[in-house]
């Protein structure tokens, strides 16, 4: 496939536009998550209907029912906003919580659900001077530890009338050790004590996942297509560092469509991912085809090179034959030049090829060949015959203008 078309100045500049504002895009919730500008806000609705069950809602019906007998009382709802919510948010909001009080108005306890994810559900208890105690039900334990009059405990697979039980001994263990005398609060001071926990909670939880996750999908694409020593060998017009750093915000933006919880079905969110799993599956032969051959072949003659350099033997009818394959070998060439442990013969009997391939010395410096063999690069292979692995290699296939005594045209590159 030829892809020359993608080796313009105008596509290029609106490539990197577009790569710029990725960057911003994805980079921008880390910078601000990893300066503490989180912000927390919520929108309280104290109408007691609010958190009344809906129809067509059975298994929020049932858990209300089994509070409502505790003598828990529907209180309200609130919906929290969160500006910089993790690594990967510039803002997230709630779907919302139903609040229930106890008949002391001490223990409030809310009902969410995170996306489309089953309900879930939470008891917190506030204490004089400042603090809280959170009894969660949750699908999977992060066992976070929180300083201060704060305390954070996760279960797994219970009812909400479990919980509250549970929430009480937690209360009474906690105020006991820490001499807290606990609050009977407003619902605006439960929502500002259930920040306050988000606050604590939110780093440890999402944080270090989430980094990971920014990194592996667009750090480590980005560092190999703007590190000089990584990208300086990418001659191919698709490999251009603006165009690997759209490729790697449309890989992360789709990775984070799937993963992250939405509202939208998983089957749904995964059909981007899995299209992208396959798209370049699909195109791996048409951009590469019978170039492969060519290429194995050139490294196998290229092995023999260094092979009989490093007996010191004749170099020259193998140096022929790289020349055969015209002057995009360079390439190969130069990547084996740039290896640390290089032998030296190996290095001079590159450095003859290359000067053989140009038909003038840049000298030793890999650098100094890099603008030449980027244009020389773009030249289409020859119609050169692949040896087999291993076999001594015939003469060249065809001439070369620097095999064939004609080295002006050579020279001119």
């Amino acid at each position: 496939m030829d892809l020359t078309w993608m080796d313009n100045a105008v596509l290029h500049g609106i490539a990197w536009v577009i790569a710029l504002a990725g960057a911003v895009w994805i980079l921008g919730p880390g910078v601000m998550f990893a300066l503490g500008r989180r912000r927390f806000t919520y929108d309280l609705n104290e109408d007691p209907t609010a958190a009344e069950p809906r129809d067509g809602d059975a298994v929020y019906q049932g858990y209300y029912q089994q509070l409502y007998a505790l003598g828990y009382r529907p209180v309200g709802r609130a919906v929290e906003t969160i500006t910089y919510f993790s690594p990967m948010h510039w803002r997230w909001q709630s779907n919302g919580s139903r609040l229930m009080q106890s008949p002391d108005r001490k223990t409030t306890v809310a009902f969410y659900r995170v996306a489309n994810h089953p309900l879930r559900f939470s008891a917190t208890t506030l204490f004089e001077g400042g603090g809280a105690l959170s009894t969660v039900y949750t699908a999977m334990k992060q066992n976070p530890r929180l300083k201060g009059n704060y305390r954070y405990i996760e279960l797994l697979k219970t009812e909400p009338a479990e919980l509250v039980e549970e929430h009480a001994a937690n209360v009474a263990d906690f105020v006991e050790r820490r001499g807290l005398t606990v609050k009977r609060g407003t619902l605006r001071d439960f929502c500002d004590e259930s920040l306050e926990l988000d606050r604590r909670v939110i780093p440890m939880t999402f944080g270090i996942a989430m980094y990971v996750m920014v990194l592996s999908l667009y750090g480590m694409p980005a560092a190999m297509a703007l590190i000089p020593a990584r990208a300086r060998f990418n001659f191919e017009p698709w490999l251009h560092p603006a165009f690997v750093l759209c490729g790697a915000t449309i890989l992360f933006a789709a990775m984070k469509f799937a993963v992250l919880p939405t509202r939208i079905p998983t089957v749904v969110r995964m059909i981007p991912l899995l299209a992208l799993m396959f798209i370049p599956t699909f195109f791996a032969s048409r951009l590469t085809g019978t170039r492969d051959d060519t290429a194995r072949a050139l490294g196998a003659t290229l092995d023999q090179l260094e092979s009989l350099a490093d007996k010191g033997d004749p170099i020259e009818p193998m140096i022929d034959r790289v020349a055969a394959f015209g002057p995009r070998a360079c390439r190969a060439a130069l990547r084996r030049m740039a290896w640390r442990k290089i032998t030296p013969a190996k290095k001079q009997a590159l450095h003859q090829t290359l000067v053989r391939l140009k038909g003038s010395d840049q000298g030793e410096a890999i650098d100094a060949w890099l603008p030449w063999c980027r244009e020389a690069y773009r030249q289409p292979w020859p119609a050169v015959t692949p040896p087999p692995p291993g076999a001594t290699p015939p003469g060249p296939a065809m001439q070369t203008p620097a095999s064939s005594g004609t080295r002006s045209a050579a020279a001119k590159d």
